[in-house]
């Protein structure tokens, strides 16, 4: 039986909690948030809470996240910026709920709730009316009156159905005015996908329902019940000295480069994936004892958990294989020249760019660039 305190130390060098004794790393080097420039996307520090759903099936003034075949509805503010539109329990009597959470009092989300009247602590809920229309609905539609929410800021008449997510320029989750607001639709639009998947049982075929307030389903013939589960997908930045590997996939805009990347093998360890992707991808060998965690993020696009890493490299050759389209050691001052043009790049741009602020990649990138100009 191996002690507690040793497995206190395992666990807490591997999650960046304690000093690491897995490996040595450069001066001014850190792992887990204090490498992070700024708080991975997506992560709210407990401001948006999840866990157990209240014993009454959505209670009277509970604030319903709407969600039509993948895309949220979502409304312009005064300033430009863009808010979830959210419906009372009490307006909209369709659709197919599911519990989400609830809000931190101090919180952007709990402040969204004030605005449009619904009762704090009554949580969070998605709202799927996918099945319910054959086009993405109206205002009307729903039966709400143009005035339906009572935030000054927000116009009603622009409130329309979007995507969280673009492959090209600009994403809805890019222009939120919360950081908060891009967590609890994107943990909507994953719980809808994930019902949309599981409408048959994989045991018998026979067809599932909600049940537990949505946060599983339930074969109607067989019983087995079935629950949300998340693909664990690795992202490293591999660093030597100043330059960093970077690849790009022919899909992606032109000019956009990032992090590698890849899911998890059943059976394999994360460390395991890192070496195994790195070497897939670029043929570039990694040294195991240099790979180490620094933070994760939830990629509901539709239902991954990205673990981000940083690692060195044994060799630096580069063998370009089928997986990428391009792959490239990047020395850190073109990546900083590069950034500092960003605003001017749109989606035809030819020049180099990295994934938007809400992805992980971006704060590992960002992160060794920090920790770059504390060496100089």
């Amino acid at each position: 039986m191996v002690p507690r305190w040793v497995r206190w130390m395992l666990l807490s060098a591997f999650f960046g909690l304690a000093p690491s004794i897995r490996s040595k790393h450069p001066p001014g080097v850190s792992l887990g948030r204090s490498f992070l420039p700024r708080a991975v996307a997506f992560n709210t520090d407990g401001r948006f809470q999840r866990g157990a759903p209240p014993s009454e099936a959505t209670p009277h003034g509970a604030s319903m996240v709407p969600i039509y075949r993948g895309m949220s509805l979502v409304s312009e503010t005064a300033t430009g910026e863009l808010e979830p539109v959210l419906l009372s329990s009490e307006q909209v009597q369709m659709g197919e709920a599911s519990w989400l959470g609830t809000a931190e009092e101090s919180s952007a989300l709990a402040e969204l709730q004030r605005k449009a009247s619904h009762r704090l602590g009554s949580g969070f809920w998605m709202l799927d009316v996918s099945n319910c229309f054959d086009q993405a609905p109206s205002l009307s539609d729903l039966g709400l009156r143009e005035d339906f929410n009572a935030s000054p800021s927000v116009s009603s008449t622009s409130a329309q159905w979007h995507k969280l997510r673009s492959r090209a320029g600009a994403s809805v989750v890019d222009r939120l005015a919360s950081e908060d607001y891009a967590a609890l639709l994107a943990v909507a639009a994953g719980m809808s996908a994930w019902h949309r998947s599981v409408r048959f049982c994989a045991t018998c075929g026979a067809p599932t329902e909600a049940v537990r307030s949505g946060l599983q389903r339930q074969c109607c013939q067989c019983g087995s019940r079935f629950r949300p589960r998340v693909d664990p997908a690795m992202l490293v930045l591999v660093t030597d000295g100043d330059r960093c590997l970077l690849g790009r996939k022919a899909s992606w805009p032109a000019g956009r480069f990032s992090a590698l990347a890849g899911f998890v093998e059943f059976g394999e360890t994360l460390e395991e994936c890192v070496i195994r992707e790195v070497r897939e991808e670029s043929g570039v060998l990694v040294d195991p004892k240099s790979i180490c965690f620094v933070a994760s993020q939830p990629w509901l696009f539709p239902r991954s958990l990205l673990l981000g890493f940083t690692a060195k490299p044994v060799s630096t050759e580069i063998k370009l294989t089928e997986e990428l389209e391009d792959v490239k050691w990047f020395e850190a001052d073109y990546i900083e020249a590069c950034l500092a043009e960003a605003d001017d790049i749109d989606a035809s741009d030819t020049r180099f760019n990295i994934p938007s602020r809400t992805s992980l990649a971006n704060s590992l990138i960002h992160g060794w660039l920090q920790s770059i100009r504390a060496q100089k």
